[in-house]
């Protein structure tokens, strides 16, 4: 059984691309987690500094 983690964050005012850069620098460490089979990072449409995050994992193990 997979399971899918959806989290959202807001940037505060004027943060917005250097919370943007940050994410998508972690990126590569998050694929490289056990158990990681999915993340992505998306700008919520019609929002300025909105962002969710997707993640899938392999097990509930793999989460902790």
């Amino acid at each position: 059984m997979s399971y899918v983690v959806i989290a959202t964050m807001i940037a505060k005012p004027g943060q917005e691309e250097l919370v943007e850069k940050t994410l998508r620098d972690a990126a590569a460490d998050v694929h490289a987690e056990p158990g990681c089979a999915r993340w992505a990072l998306h700008r919520k449409t019609g929002t300025t500094g909105h962002f969710v995050m997707v993640e899938k994992w392999e097990s509930k193990e793999a989460l902790h």
